[in-house]
This record gives structure tokens, sequence and C-alpha cells, in this order.
């Protein structure tokens, strides 16, 4: 077995790591537990493993590939390095194949040229309802395969009657989706294997459209990079390619993400049904009978009642369980429209199939939003059991993170009684001096809601900022830690970002543009709710970083409410792994190699007393 990697110099050599072992050894290692019969294995490395270079030899090794990584950042970085800078050559010394999924508004659409391809006027995303008639008979009639004569009404129109009339339009179709052969009369018709055994068609047409030509890959890439969310949503519609190992990257974010929570509009959802032409009688007296069951739920007083208690309750002794069942039961109502993407039945439905195994365990509650619509808020934390639909799909699972789970917590949450710890890189990297300001206090949420408390804890994080030596990286634990702008005013913290201002930038900044301007050193400040993972500040990029407080999870989510409530014993030993590997993951950011230093600052005393 030979390690492969290589930049426009030459061949690079593997790390060799503190305890002795080198990158091939790992692969190595991996290779051999597989061969052993072990179905999860965890690679355990700090900062300087080279973690993704490894998972790219073992790619090497075994086959077609998918890694999967918790953030955009990652994949950026994943495509950046090795389809740029770096290459993998494989046993016949040809380059690995990578390839990279990402989301409709990534891509730019050549069909209009002046939009991404997420735009809701597309021939392959417009909703094929009365709203928008004039837009779908332009398109049918510029459909060379179809004639507008044809269609007398519009639940007569699918998508493959509009989309084909852009030459890039390329859709994956499963086999069993269709009575009859699925035919793209233009379209050249490329196989792959699924999941759970199932065969889709990849129809390529023309290329030149970055979101459809991507989706090749599934075909012929060696290496498939997907974020969490793609990933699941592949999975769970079977049509993520059967790979030979899940090489699951920053593994613990993705098993802390397993629970399942969805949101459900009721006011959004009876509009739709009520505003529906349907012409077929009994769709539209299901229609009428669904939105009954809504209207009730709508009216119920002890529902309204809930809100301002923000009561949890079960499913099954809620009407919600029926709601879900009408979607499961009937899932023509999808079809209504005939809009997969974009259509919020679609959504609905697709809501009721990610909880349909989950009902005995699933949690809700009630809420309104801005526009007083109803909303109830769906979630399952039965980790175990979301994790063992990945498993059984799947061959091998790989995860890798410098912060993996205690053993407790693998076996006792997810259920993971069986696997295998691979140990590379294990010392901690660079070092880490504390400054302490002598305004530091245990700023818990018992001592803030004390009369003073507020404006401590605001001088002491300002005095953070006056102290630390730039460039800073300030780690936002909540947008409530820092200052209104009547606070900074009143309390005399002029150099502190105010929580609209942090609100308002990450709006305008979507797309990592601050990450770049502090790493260009455009800006020596740098506040962020998002930083914890996926993103490196080597060397001089950072000197302090700052902890607005401990980095505990927001405990009044539905998430932690529910976990509390219906495991106790695990509520504990989860809530404090889940704070101590957010502490260590965010301090790792100034923290790269052995040569790097940071100074900590943060006006909690509990997270300099953690060092």
């Amino acid at each position: 077995m030979k390690w492969s990697l290589h930049n426009k110099k030459g061949n690079l050599e593997p790390f060799i790591f503190s305890n002795g072992k080198s990158q091939l050894d790992i692969v190595e290692e991996v290779i051999e537990a597989i061969k052993e019969g072990h179905k999860i294995i965890f690679i355990k490395g700090l900062c300087g493993t080279g973690k993704s270079a490894i998972s790219l030899n073992i790619a090497k090794e075994l086959g077609k590939t998918s890694i999967v990584v918790p953030v955009k950042n990652l994949q950026k970085q994943y495509e950046e390095d090795y389809t740029k800078k770096l290459y993998i050559l494989k046993n016949n010394n040809e380059k690995l194949n990578i390839t990279v999924i990402d989301g409709r508004n990534n891509h730019k659409c050549p069909f209009k040229g002046n939009c991404t391809c997420d735009n809701k006027t597309l021939p392959c995303t417009i909703e094929i309802k009365s709203e928008n008639i004039e837009l779908i008979k332009k398109y049918i009639d510029q459909n060379p395969f179809v004639s507008l004569n044809n269609f007398s009404t519009l639940k007569d129109v699918r998508r493959k009657s509009i989309a084909p009339v852009c030459e890039y339009w390329s859709p994956i179709i499963c086999k069993d989706w269709f009575e009859y052969e699925y035919i793209l009369e233009d379209a050249e018709p490329l196989e792959y294997k699924g999941l759970n055994d199932k065969t889709f068609i990849y129809n390529k047409r023309e290329h030149g459209c970055g979101y459809y030509d991507q989706f090749i890959s599934y075909v012929n890439s060696d290496v498939i990079i997907f974020n969490s969310k793609k990933y699941e949503l592949e999975t769970i519609m079977d049509r993520k390619p059967l790979t030979e190992v899940e090489i699951i990257d920053e593994c613990d974010e993705f098993l802390d993400n397993l629970g399942n929570e969805k949101e459900i509009n009721l006011d959004r959802l009876s509009r739709m049904l009520t505003n529906l032409k349907i012409e077929d009688k009994k769709l539209k007296n299901l229609a009428i009978e669904i939105n009954e069951l809504i209207n009730s739920i709508l009216n119920n007083a002890r529902i309204l009642e809930s809100i301002s208690n923000k009561d949890i309750f079960l499913i099954k002794d809620t009407e919600i369980l029926k709601l879900l069942r009408y979607f499961l039961k009937n899932p023509e109502i999808v079809d209504l429209t005939g809009d997969e993407d974009s259509d919020y039945l679609y959504n609905v439905y697709n809501t009721a199939k990610s909880f349909e195994k989950f009902f005995k365990e699933t949690y809700l509650t009630f809420y309104k939003n801005k526009y007083d619509n109803l909303v109830v808020n769906l979630i399952t934390i039965n980790l175990e059991k979301k994790l063992k639909e990945f498993l059984d799909k799947n061959k091998v699972f790989v995860m890798m993170s410098g912060t993996i789970h205690s053993e407790l917590v693998l076996k006792e949450i997810f259920g993971i009684k069986e696997f295998k710890i691979i140990e590379a890189e294990t010392k901690n990297q660079g070092k880490i001096t504390k400054v302490r300001s002598g305004l530091e206090k245990w700023f818990n949420y018992e001592l803030l809601k004390k009369e003073g408390s507020r404006e401590n804890y605001l001088s002491a994080l300002s005095k953070c900022i006056e102290l630390a030596e730039k460039p800073v990286l300030v780690h936002v634990n909540s947008f409530s830690d820092l200052p209104s702008t009547h606070e900074r005013s009143k309390y005399y913290v002029d150099n502190l970002k105010t929580e609209e201002e942090l609100k308002d930038e990450q709006e305008k900044y979507k797309r990592g543009e601050l990450v770049q301007m502090f790493k260009n050193k455009k800006i020596d400040i740098l506040y962020s709710t998002r930083c914890n993972r996926g993103v490196d500040f080597p060397r001089d990029i950072c000197n302090s970083i700052i902890f607005t407080r401990f980095p505990y999870p927001n405990i009044s989510s539905l998430f932690w409410k529910v976990l509390k409530k219906s495991k106790p014993k695990h509520f504990s030993m989860f809530y404090f792994d889940k704070a101590r590997r957010e502490l260590l993951q965010r301090s790792y950011r100034g923290l790269r190699s052995d040569d790097d230093k940071i100074n900590l600052l943060s006006p909690d005393s509990r997270v300099l007393n953690s060092f």
C-alpha cells in the first residue's frame, strides 16, 4: 500500500505524528479494521493529523466513497485543496476523481443567465399552479417533445411537460417511480446503483448547468463530497449512490445533529389547500377533509393555551399524528401541483416520511410566528434509531474528529456498542496563554438575572476586547451575549459590536465573506456565531480568541428540553459532553500547528478555568 499526495512540485510524504504513527499507518489500520469486519471505525485525530488526506487515501484503496462534512466551509476547503492545489493518484496512476455536491443557490442558471438555479420561475423549479399558468403555457409551447393542444387542464401538466425546454435539465429518475419506462427523448440514460437496492438513471443532456452537471458524479466519480444536510436528504430518498465507505469528517457534529426537527406552518398549509383548483372529486374531498382537520387544530383551545406555557406534547396525543398519516396514506395529494422541489405540500409529505418510523417517540410544541400563523415544531430525539437508518443502508462508516464523544455517550445515546478507535495525532497543537482582566465571573443564567449583572458582564466583555492582541476572533455563543444599541450607549461599551449589527452582518455576508476579510487582514476583529468548525486561522491570522460565554448548548431549544424530559439520566451526560467538545473545537480555530499560539480571554471564568 502506497501513500499518495502530490502538488505541482512533486510528492508530499505522509506526516509523522507525536505517537510515532504516520498518515499511511492510519490508512492501513482502517483498511485492516474493515477486513476484520468492523462496521464503525473512529479516527481520533487532533489538529495536525491531516484527516482529509487520510480520507482520500482510504478512498483510493477502497473505491467509490462518500465524504460528509458538517458545513459548506469544509466542502469548499476540500474543493480548493484537492481539485486545484493537490491531487491523489490511484493505483493505476490516474488522478482520483473528486466532486463536491452543493445546492441550487451555488450555481448560476445558464437558461436565464441572470439568476441562480434556485430561481422560482425556471422550467425546472416553477410551481405548477394556476398563478403561473401563462409562463407554464409558454414553456410547454417551447418544449419540442409535447404539444400545447394535448393539455386541457393544469392537472395534466408534469415537470417533464415543461422542464425539457431547458436543454440543460438532466433529472435523476428511479426506475421504481413510474409504471412505464421514463423516457427523455434527447437524453443519454446513465444507470447507477442507489441505496436499498434501487436503480437510478441520470438523464444526461447538454453540459453547461453546474447544478445538473454535478450529478454525473453519481455515475463516474471516485469520491463524492456532501454537506451533512444534502447527505441526509439524498439518503432518505435512496438517491445517494451505494459506495464502499462513508467517511464522516467532524463526526461528532454529524452525530449531534441526528435529532430530526421539522416545522409545519398550519395556516399556510390550510391556505394552500383552500386555494387549490381540483377537478378530481376524490382528491377534492380529500383536500376538504384535511383542511377541516387543520381548522380544528387551529381552533383547539388546549393548543392555543399551550403556546404561552411552551407545553411539550407527544405527537400521539395530538391531531398532528392524524394529519401526517393523511399525507402518508394519500401521497397523490402531493401530485396536485406536480412540483417536488418547491411545493409546500411536498415539504409536508417529506416531513411525514421523515417521522414515519418515529411516531411513538415524536414530540412537538406550537408557537405563533411573526405573521400570527400557527406553527407546529416536531422533533424526535431517538438518535440511536436515526443513526441505524444510515448504518442499515450503507456498508462501512469511518468517523473522524479531534473531539469524539465519550465512549459512554456513544453507547448510551447513539447505541454504538461495537466500534474501533484508531488514534492519529494525540498531542494538542500550539500554545494557549490565558489573559485575565480581573472582571471575570461565573456568568451563568442565574447570576445574569440579578440586578446589575448585565452591566458587569458587558463591562467584562468590553475589557476583553480592550486587552486582546489583534487580530481577534470573538466566539459569540448567543446573539444576546452582545449589547443592544441602547445598552451599548447606556453602559459605555462603545468598543463592542451590537446584537443588531452582528445579525445584519451575517444576513448580508452569507457566503463566508467576513471570514475571508479576516484572513486577508482587511478586518482585525471577527465576531461570529458560526466559526466553531471548518475554518482555520493559523499563525498571525489570529492572535487572540474571546469566548463571550462558556459554550453550553441552548438549553431552551426543543431538543434539549425534550431530552431532559424524556431521558433525564442521559441529559446531563450528553449536555456536558457537547459543551466540552465545543470549547475545544472553538479554541482549535487558532491552533493549527505546534508553532501556533493564541491569547485566550473571556468574561466567563468557566472558560479560563477549563484550560
